[in-house]
């Protein structure tokens, strides 16, 4: 039995992603211990900037400052490598997809040696997802397989895209803290596989997206905010989000961190998310479902 993991889909007890559990327990035990000492906070309307933020708090903005060709390493490569094939021998392919897109994303032109039991095989984890009604897993499992394969026919019929509808809907109206977290990743998924489909972002959902924002960064939870940028700068590729100095570094050391403990499945997902703040054009790409186009110029230059 599978359970929903932070931003990015793993399977229950999964060895690879059990660290990354057990991070997002510890937030949020620190989460609720921060709500009992000081209350639910409220970020003050009109006061603050458009990520809730005080001007006096405020910092110079920056440009990008994640470039992957400079910032990557060989060794981190031959680790991600490793680790897809990890994967593949296995036979664990939610993982494979998820490592594939990564790698498919932060290089356009490496050669992740897909063939055609892969792709089988990825495709019978979709079809089990879609007999299941596990609509957000099968959404993050279409769109990873759509970034690899922007010409594959992933069979969304009408029966998939209510399922999808429904699930976004169900994640819309979530009581619990992250809501809007299950909610940009549903929307992303669903944006890449249909680039011109409503979704419904009006101002109450914008405001949630940018207020958990707000708070992954001051509770200095680097990945979560890497994520839930990276997606929220999809779903709208002329927001600003007013990335600063101090989240830069931030995500930097959680990137780090993970390339010192060799956490490769980790390291890739951080270093993707980074990569789509970094580059406006990226996030326009996948937000206009430009995918195949992108990936041939990148493999020109």
């Amino acid at each position: 039995m599978r359970e929903r993991f932070t931003g990015i889909n793993f399977e229950q007890g999964g060895e690879d992603w059990k660290g990354e559990e057990e991070k997002k327990k510890e937030e949020e035990q620190e989460e609720q211990q921060e709500e009992e000492k000081e209350g639910k906070e409220k970020l003050s309307e009109g006061k603050e900037e458009i990520l809730g933020r005080g001007k006096e708090e405020e910092q110079e903005e920056i440009g990008a400052t994640f470039d992957p060709e400079k910032e990557i390493s060989n060794n981190d490569w031959q680790g991600m490598e490793e680790e897809l094939e990890k994967h593949r021998k296995r036979k664990d392919w939610w993982n494979f997809a998820k490592q594939a897109m990564f790698m498919k994303i932060l290089n356009p032109d490496i050669d992740l040696g897909l063939d055609n039991y892969d792709w089988q095989r990825m495709k019978e984890e979709l079809e089990y997802n879609r007999k299941a009604k596990n609509w957000s897993f099968f959404a993050e499992q279409a769109m990873e397989m759509k970034i690899l394969n922007p010409d594959i026919d992933l069979g969304l019929d009408n029966n998939a895209w209510q399922g999808m509808k429904e699930k976004l809907e169900e994640d819309r109206k979530r009581k619990k803290w992250k809501k809007w977290w299950y909610f940009a990743e549903q929307a992303v998924a669903m944006k890449i596989l249909n680039p011109d489909i409503d979704l419904g972002l009006d101002n109450n959902a914008w405001k949630g997206m940018k207020k958990e924002l707000e708070e992954y960064r001051k509770r200095k939870h680097w990945w979560s905010f890497a994520r839930q940028a990276a997606f929220m700068k999809i779903l709208n590729p002329d927001i600003d989000l007013g990335l600063d100095n101090n989240d830069w570094q931030g995500m930097k050391e959680v990137l780090e961190g993970d390339r010192k403990a060799k956490n490769w499945s980790f390291f890739a997902s951080q270093a993707m998310h980074m990569k789509v703040l970094a580059s406006p054009r990226l996030a326009r790409v996948l937000s206009e479902g430009k995918i195949k186009e992108y990936f041939e110029e990148e493999k020109k230059n």
